[in-house]
Formats: C-alpha cells, structure tokens, sequence
C-alpha cells in the first residue's frame, strides 16, 4: 500500500533548507540600493519565501526577479554564466521574460546584482539565514532541527497528523515494522488480487484481459480528471483515518523520508484515497463474481464503476466514503471467498473479519452493512445454518456488534440525532428530489445509467428475487438513511451518495450486459450503435468533466490559499489566524493543518488565534455561567438557539497577537472567517484590528464569489454569490514605510 502511494507522482514540494525567521535586516543589507544605481537600476521589494529569498530588479518599465535558494539547491534553467549564478551562499534563478528577450541594460544590470551580491556576502554574517530542515533523526532519537515548540496561547500542530520526531532507529524492534498498518494493508490487498486471480483463471474467453483495460481506462481518468481537494464536512478538523494510521506507520516515515521534497500529510490523504479508488472496481469485481456467479457481468460492474463520474469526482479528495467503499467491497467479496473456498479457507475468514473490522470503523452509519453482509452470507450459503457457516456468521457478528457498543458508548448523541421520524422524513425528501437521488442526479450520474438501472433491476428479479431483494434494499436504504444529514448544498450531498454507487453498478451492469449482446446479434448497423454506448460510458468521465473537476466551493478556494504558506511564510514563523466555525467546539486552527507532514523533513509554524473564543469564553459572555458540563448540557438541548449565540458572541481580542508581531516574523492570514454577512461589516472587525497595527505587505490574494459547500459551516458568512477576498499580508512593523499599508 506504502509504495503505491508513493509511486504516484509526488506533488509535495520542499527543499532541505528553508529561511528562518527573524533575518529581515540581513535581508535588507545584503540587497540594499547602492547609490550609484540610482539613475540606472532599482532594486525593488524582496520577499522572503519558505525556500527563496526573491529580489526584483527594474530598469525602466522592464522588471526582473531572482531567487536566492541555498546554495544546495540545484538551480534551474538560468540566464548568468557558470562562474555567476552559484555563490558562496546562494544558487540563483532568472525569473521573468525569457533571457534571449531581455534587453542588454536589463542584462547589465541582473549581472551588476549578481556581483553586488557577492561581494557583499563576504562582509554579512548569513550563516542564521538558513535553516536545515532534512535532519535525519540522530540514533539517540534526538532530531538536529526539531520542530517548533508554541508558546503558551499558541495553537499547537495537530500532533496525530505530524510524524514524531524520534523515527524508526536500530534499536527498534523489527516487528514495529512488520505490524504497521502498511503492511498489513498490503496483505489484505495482496489477497484480494490472489482471489481475484484465481477468479478469472476459472473463467473462459478473454475476462482478464477486459478486466484489465476497463481498469487501466479508470485509472488513467482518475489520475487526469480527480481533483484533490477537500470534500468532506468539517474538512479542516475531519481527517481520514486511514491516512492517519499511515503516517504514524514507521514503513510510511522511512519511505517518505527518501523523497525529493516533504510529504504533506494532506497529499497522503488525497494520494491514500486515490489508490483505493482505483482499487475499489477490482474489489467490487470479486464481489459481483460472487453475487452473479458470473465473470463477465462482474467485468461490466466493475467498469461501470470505473467509468462512474461519480466516484472519479470524489477519488481524490478527503472524502472518508471513498476508503469506505473499497473497504465494505472488499467486505462483501471476502464472504464469497469464505463461503466458497474448498482450500485456504482461513485465509479468507482473517480477510473477512480484518474486512469488516476497517469497513463499520471507516463511518458511523456503516452499522448499516451489519444486515446487508448478514444477507449476503445468508444467499451465499442458501441459508445453511451448520459447522461450517458459522465461522461466516462470527466474522461479521463480533465486529458488528463490537461497533454498535462502541456507538452507543461514545456517539450516542449522534445516534439519538438519526433516531428520529426526521431522518426518515429527510431520506424520502432526498429519495424523491431529482438533483439529491443519485439515480437522477444527472450532473454526476450519465444518463444512460437511470435505464440501466431499472432494467437490470428487472433482470435481476427474474434470475433471483433474493438478489434483487438485497440490491434495492442496500440502494434505497443508504439513500433514505443519509436523511440524518442533508446539506442543502447537492455538490456536496453527492459525497454522502457515493454508497449508492456500488448497489447501482451491481444493478446496471446485467442490463449493460444484455443490451450489448442484443445489439452484436443484429448485424452490423447494430455492432455500430454497441459500439457507440460502449464508448459512451468510457466517455462520460469527459461529458461531465465541468462537474467533477467543479473547485469553487469557499472549502477549497481557502484551502488551496492557505496551501501558499508553503511557498510564502519562513519556517516557525507565527501565523496569526481567525477561525471562529459556527460550532465552537469544531474551531480549528488552519496552518498547523497546512504544515502537517509525514517526512522528517517539514515546516512547521506557531499558529495564533486571532482571538480569545474558546467555547466556554463564549458560553460564559452569552449563555451565562455555569462550567464546562452546564455550557455541554445547555448546547445539547439547545443546539440551534446556541449555534445562533454561539456565532454572535462577542470576540476577545487575544493578547499574544501582540507578541507575534514583535517576535520578527509575523503572518496574517485574512482568511473566510475574516468575510462577514451582509448584516455586518465586509471586513470582521478583529481583522480590520490586527490590519491597523502596524505596517502590512500583502503577499497573496485571491478573490472568487462566496459558493457554500457545508452550508452549517457557512451560515455565518456571506451568502453565495457575493464577493469573497481572501489575503496574506507579511508584518513590516510599525515604522517601516516600505510596505503597503491595507
């Protein structure tokens, strides 16, 4: 699993050596204007990047920029010559119009600089200028470079997505290793190829090879079309628990330690979920070899969903559905494997219970594959009750029942929300909404496949009742049990839909199935148009291209923002931030998010909250005293009226912004949470505060208008449709007159 991962290609950027913090006055000597360039060359602002110092040169309306990396870095294509564009401390790149286009004074003076700097480096001190961030863990556990340690009030990284400091040493013991989740992953995946193999070795004509391309067409239009982005509810405190086990997996650190650059831990999330994306139709085919007792009807509903635009949309995204559906099919496969296995037969049952294990811990409404998996080892057994199925039985009853008690112990505010006749009244309203029932929700779902559906439905009833008893029950009662939450948003309710996909391939695919061989029976004309809807479904990830790669929501435009920190903020620099979600106990701080990493090797800053709000401060100015379990108890049994008090609760401004920006490196973040409502001023009134400090230097922008995606999320912002700017503005001080003040 860990080197499928990490074949994809890596789209972590970083470099061994970052600047550090608290070098402003270095930087200003060492690229200050000379007097003499006054009448011919100026030298303009300079950034300090994670990885770049970046100076602008000007020589009439002509610009230029060079990146000052390390001079470890390799530099790229550049215009100076050998001798010139590596130096004691730097390797420098040409940014801007391409060299053979510059003009010779523009020449002149990118050299001029060149030379300027190295003679001044012989006269500063730059050994603090960088900082080595590639250390490898020394044998004592001990790192070179460890990472920040926040001061109090500050909010510390997520410690659960950060790999720890210590590493793998050679003291370890070698089954720390062995036992990690990769490689248990790995041998779960590995039988479930064995099984898959031994499947199409039974099966007659060219299976495998059919199985092959549909899969390889999936893959391609996974990796071209999927968008990683943020998908899930809550996305900036919900993480993917799989990718979680992954990063504390000793395998996974060693293995992303070896890397070009830093794997973020959200790239291991997207690039997890896309490998079992791709994984999902070879589990699913072994299932429905399974169901149907038939290959190629299991060939066509693993293409089927191989095709989908559907699962494509979300196969790269944080979405916890797609972990899920891997692992439920790989669930439902493993009690074919078991009930039909005449050797290695306790392979499979370890498989199936390790299955069904990961399957109902992936989501809490995952009980609900507790009776389907009961109903498939009923039909897969013909209801034999004996010796020999009841290991089947136990496999699925021991987890299942493990899981409601964990349920009903930890979650059972959420299980009393579900319980209630508005769940059941919200799944009918979904079920019978064309743009929310994925059987209708043509943005995602082609067209074609409503017919397929409905008569493969038919089908299936004619051969087994039982089979399409149990294929209806599972689509419509996913459908109708997701009622528990209805986003008002239909981009995101097709998240909560994607367990309805496997139900509608399983469906669809005996009628893909008898209207091909209807068409190839009647001639030529007819092969054409088999043909034709053949290569309708392998198209239609590109016929509804706009809604899959669809990234507007305010979720993603602020993540892909805040992703610029990388690029921008000096490592442990302090990032003050202002993030205020309607639920204050979902409040979560954004650049230790953006900062978690797998690799040894990573960046890390002090996150500051903009203000003092914690969700008893707040309880306390608008709900009254009364202690933390009171402000629990009073949230629960109130919990509209408070999320309305709760969003409107006076703000505190938090003491230790102050020190942020006296410690000299200082990021404001004027993210979504700086957007107000149309009741309120544009800007929030803390973010116009900390603006007016001092002066500021807007380092990035964006601008997009307001597009909800997790509307309880969004209640408090402005209403779609309405302009949105998000910004990063780098602290220059009070007396420095060189920034832009806002």
């Amino acid at each position: 699993m860990t080197l499928l991962w990490v074949l994809l290609p890596n789209v972590a950027s970083g470099a061994t050596h970052v600047t550090a913090p608290g070098q402003e006055q270095v930087v200003s000597a060492l690229v200050a204007q000379p007097d003499e360039w006054r009448h011919r060359w100026r030298i303009g602002d300079t950034r300090i990047e994670q990885h770049a110092l970046v100076v602008t040169l000007a020589h009439g309306a002509e610009r230029a920029s060079i990146d000052l990396r390390h001079v470890s870095q390799t530099p790229g294509p550049a215009p100076f010559a050998e001798a010139d564009r590596v130096t004691r401390w730097f390797s420098l790149t040409y940014r801007g119009a391409i060299w053979q286009h510059a003009s010779p004074e523009l020449r002149d003076a990118t050299v001029a600089l060149t030379q300027l700097i190295i003679a001044r480096e012989r006269q500063l001190d730059l050994s603090a200028l960088w900082r080595k961030v590639a250390d490898r863990p020394r044998e004592d556990g001990s790192s070179s470079s460890p990472k920040y340690q926040p001061r109090d009030g500050e909010a510390r990284p997520a410690d659960e997505v950060s790999s720890p400091d210590d590493g793998y040493t050679e003291e370890e013991p070698w089954w720390t290793l062995a036992t990690g989740p990769s490689v248990w992953l790995s041998v779960l995946l590995a039988w479930l190829l064995f099984f898959v193999r031994d499947r199409l070795r039974r099966a007659e004509g060219p299976a495998m090879r059919w199985l092959l391309v549909a899969l390889a067409i999936g893959v391609a239009w996974r990796v071209w079309l999927s968008p990683s982005i943020p998908a899930t509810a809550w996305s900036w405190g919900r993480q993917s628990p799989l990718a979680l086990m992954l990063s504390g997996d000793r395998i996974a650190a060693l293995l992303a330690d070896q890397l070009p650059g830093i794997l973020w831990f959200d790239d291991l999330v997207y690039r997890t979920h896309l490998v079992l994306a791709c994984l999902t139709p070879v589990a699913l085919f072994a299932h429905a070899a399974g169901l149907f007792k038939d290959i190629r009807t299991a060939v066509i509903a693993s293409a089927l969903l191989a095709l989908s635009p559907h699962h494509i949309r979300f196969a790269a995204t944080d979405a916890l559905f797609i972990p899920s559906l891997f692992l439920s099919s790989g669930a439902f496969a493993a009690v074919y494997a078991a009930a039909t296995a005449t050797r290695r037969r306790s392979l499979a049952l370890i498989a199936l219970a390790a299955f069904v294990w990961l399957a109902l811990g992936a989501r809490p409404l995952n009980v609900l594959f507790i009776p389907l998996l009961f109903m498939s080892i009923w039909m897969a057994t013909d209801g034999e009750l004996s010796r020999r199925t009841a290991p089947l039985w136990l496999c699925v009853l021991v987890p299942g029942v493990a899981r409601v008690v964990d349920l009903l112990t930890h979650q059972m505010d959420s299980v009393s929300d579900g319980l209630v006749w508005s769940t059941l009244s919200n799944g009918l309203t979904v079920f019978f909404r064309p743009d929310y029932n994925p059987l209708l929700a043509w943005a995602l779902t082609p067209p074609v496949w409503t017919p397929l559906i409905l008569w493969g439905g038919w089908l299936v009833y004619r051969q087994s009742p039982k089979r399409a008893g149990f294929l209806v029950a599972w689509l419509c009662g996913f459908i109708v049990a997701h009622g528990v939450v209805v986003p008002r948003n239909p981009a995101m309710n097709a998240r909560y839909q994607l367990h309805a996909l496997v139900p509608m391939a399983l469906l669809a695919a005996p009628a893909a199935r008898r209207f091909v061989e209807l068409l190839w029976a009647r001639g030529p004309a007819a092969r054409s148009a088999a043909v034709g809807f053949v290569a309708l479904l392998i198209l239609s990830p590109w016929l509804h291209r706009p809604a899959i790669e669809d990234d507007s929501a305010f979720v993603q435009q602020e993540r892909q923002f805040y992703d610029q920190l990388r690029t921008f903020a000096p490592h442990e620099c302090s990032v003050i931030e202002r993030f205020r979600p309607v639920e204050a106990v979902m409040a979560t701080p954004r650049a230790p998010r953006v900062s978690s990493h797998v690799s040894t090797a990573g960046l890390s800053w002090a996150s500051i909250p903009l203000s003092v709000e914690t969700k008893e401060a707040i309880a306390a100015d608008s709900l009254g005293a009364g202690g933390p379990s009171a402000v629990q108890s009073r949230w629960t049994t109130a919990q509209g009226r408070n999320k309305r008090r709760f969003a409107e609760a006076p703000a505190r401004w938090n003491p230790h912004v102050d020190d942020a920006l006296r410690s000299g490196c200082a990021i404001f973040m004027e993210g979504i949470e700086c957007s107000r409502n149309p009741t309120g001023p544009e800007r929030d009134p803390l973010c116009a505060r900390v603006l007016a400090t001092g002066k500021w230097r807007l380092v990035a922008e964006r601008r997009f208008p307001m597009k909800a995606w997790d509307t309880n999320y969004a209640s408090h912002l402005r209403r779609d449709g309405q302009p949105v700017v998000l910004r990063m503005w780098r602290y220059l001080g009070e007396g420095d007159q060189s920034g832009r003040h806002p």
